[in-house]
């Protein structure tokens, strides 16, 4: 059987998902010679790691991790699990051999060349200036990693992306070898994400998520709602009264920049006494360019490759974002959030303004205006969260983390869940409101 090396680099060949048609700054270097490029610079980058000597046990857990995101979502999680380790971005001596895969990736490039010529879906074919490495990997990982797992035996793998190839391809090796494999929610999630069904079950934030892998074609899955793990350890920080004076404006890699500069200097002149504190999206390659707009009209630039997200939200009491995880994060701790829409694409991608979460306008005065009337914060903010997170209001709300482990252990009571099955065969267990 060929191995379907779309499905797994479905990030980049999934039509529905569509990140081929989002600007050329958010995806990689464009070029089936450049991508090829890419893995003999992997192969001198990961086979030259020192390891620190230590061994991965036998019957350990692990977690899968390739991005600080991902091991922010986990680390939480990690402290409560007996013989955890944090495994991708590691460097134990029989650690993830991802040296080995890339090595081993280069002589697949006649084979991805081959499918490349025979390839008669457009999409698919476009698919190969941006992930040609991505098929030579998906090849080399299968072979290696069927052999890396059999040897190192782990008694779980938990997965905290499902979108990307070393995700994938991993997650299909170890659930064809009868590992228990699990995906944790690391963000939230749109229906044009992939089904969960390379899993052998998943702990998901709440209602919003259930359903829309529901919809997408997940089965025969038992799916957790535990809330949202790495919350926990701000559950005490949440906000509970104060004035709006400081203002976080949070971009993603798709926002326009022009569009964020008006804002800025609108405000800079509108509300003199305001901090305001512009914060980047991790991945947006444009970073040079908003760190100059925040120098421009003198506001604080947060990196949020250094400052997790939750510590970002000590320094504000409103958040202005476009498409973007960090309104869900905001509003968890009681922060009001404005939804803004410049350039009135309307994608509302997680839902958050049709399931009112957010404040949405298109317009910048409008957006001012606003500002002036909420001049003390929401104190039901928070509660809009609650189709997101299933443990608000529970027994569980702060206490995800542990609730995740218990999972994992295999050792939680179906008391603490009403259970039923839906109509694909998932079983799901929601929390029991019982605060």
């Amino acid at each position: 059987m060929m191995l379907d090396i779309y499905d797994i680099n479905y990030e980049f060949c999934s039509e529905k998902l569509g990140n081929l048609n989002f600007p050329p700054d958010t995806l990689p270097k464009k070029g089936i010679l450049l991508r090829i490029l890419s893995l003999f610079k992997g192969i001198m980058k990961y086979n030259f790691r020192k390891d620190n000597g230590k061994l991965i046990e036998p019957n350990s857990t692990l977690f899968f991790v390739m991005a600080q995101n991902e091991i922010n979502s986990v680390k939480p999680v990690i402290t409560n699990v007996p013989n955890a380790v944090l495994f991708g971005l590691d460097n134990y001596k029989n650690g993830y051999p991802l040296g080995r895969i890339y090595f081993l990736s280069i002589f697949f490039i006649p084979v991805v060349f081959y499918r490349y010529f025979i390839c008669s879906d457009l999409y698919h074919k476009r698919s190969y200036q941006y992930a040609f490495d991505g098929f030579c990997l998906a090849y080399a990982s299968h072979i290696i990693l069927k052999k890396y797992l059999n040897k190192i035996k782990p008694s779980a793998i938990i997965i905290a992306n499902q979108l990307s190839c070393y995700h994938r391809c991993l997650a299909i090796v170890a659930k064809n070898l009868s590992i228990n494999t699990i995906y944790i929610q690391h963000a939230s999630v749109t229906e044009n994400f992939s089904n969960l069904n390379v899993f052998s079950a998943a702990l998901l934030e709440g209602e919003d998520s259930l359903v829309k892998y529901q919809r997408n074609g997940t089965i025969n899955a038992d799916l957790f709602l535990i809330g949202m793990p790495k919350f926990d350890q701000y559950f005490s920080m949440i906000k509970k009264n104060g004035k709006i004076n400081s203002i976080g404006i949070c971009t993603n890699g798709i926002d326009d920049l022009k569009s964020y500069d008006k804002l800025i200097e609108f405000f800079s002149l509108k509300l003199p006494n305001f901090k305001i504190i512009l914060r980047p999206h991790p991945s947006d390659r444009r970073k040079e360019e908003w760190y100059q707009i925040s120098r421009k009209y003198n506001c604080t630039f947060s990196d949020a490759s250094k400052v997790e997200s939750f510590k970002f939200f000590d320094d504000v009491n409103l958040i202005i974002a476009g498409d973007s995880n960090i309104h869900l994060e905001a509003t968890l701790l009681n922060i009001s959030c404005i939804y803004f829409d410049p350039l009135k694409s309307n994608v509302d991608w997680y839902g958050f303004a049709l399931n009112k979460l957010v404040y949405y306008s298109t317009r910048i005065d409008e957006i001012h205006n606003h500002i002036l009337r909420i001049s003390d914060l929401s104190f039901n903010a928070r509660q809009r969260a609650k189709y997101y997170v299933d443990t608000i209001n529970t027994n569980f709300d702060g206490q995800s983390s542990k609730l995740a482990a218990k999972i994992i252990r295999k050792d939680f009571a179906n008391i603490f869940f009403d259970i039923i099955i839906d109509d694909y065969g998932n079983k799901i267990y929601r929390i029991k409101q019982t605060k």
